[in-house]
């Protein structure tokens, strides 16, 4: 996703339930400390870098990636932790 953003640490996506399309991408943006994050810009980024059905809906930045042991991502899809919009 945004590589090469500064403001950007780790990103995981992963897709979600949607009543429409069946399944939509969701980001999970995990920043840099001291840096904010700004949705618009990562939504640039993905606009002119991916395809259509590839971009993420909606970004939810959180403090860290959840991780198993492994360093494997574990995440679970939360509609409270995220940022919707519609294309």
């Amino acid at each position: 996703m945004p590589a090469g953003d500064p403001s950007v640490l780790e990103t995981a996506v992963i897709g979600v339930p949607d009543e429409k399309w069946g399944e939509v991408v969701v980001a999970y943006v995990q920043p840099r400390p001291g840096l904010p994050v700004d949705p618009a810009a990562l939504e640039a980024h993905a606009a002119r870098s991916l395809s259509g059905y590839k971009r993420p809906t909606s970004y939810a930045v959180v403090e860290a990636i959840p991780k198993f042991a492994a360093a494997l991502t574990r995440l679970v899809w939360d509609p409270r932790r995220s940022s919707r919009r519609h294309r």
